[in-house]
């Protein structure tokens, strides 16, 4: 494996875990809010 192909995959792995750390943050954010708007 090259170092070319190297630095992709670490970008690619670096987009996954932001999307991933977005969806997290959004899905804790809807969890409060809809927490407060149950109770």
């Amino acid at each position: 494996m090259s170092y070319k192909d190297d630095s992709l995959m670490k970008k690619k792995f670096f987009v996954k875990l932001l999307n991933f750390n977005k969806y997290i943050s959004f899905c804790m954010f809807f969890l409060e809010n809809s927490s407060q708007l149950f109770w």
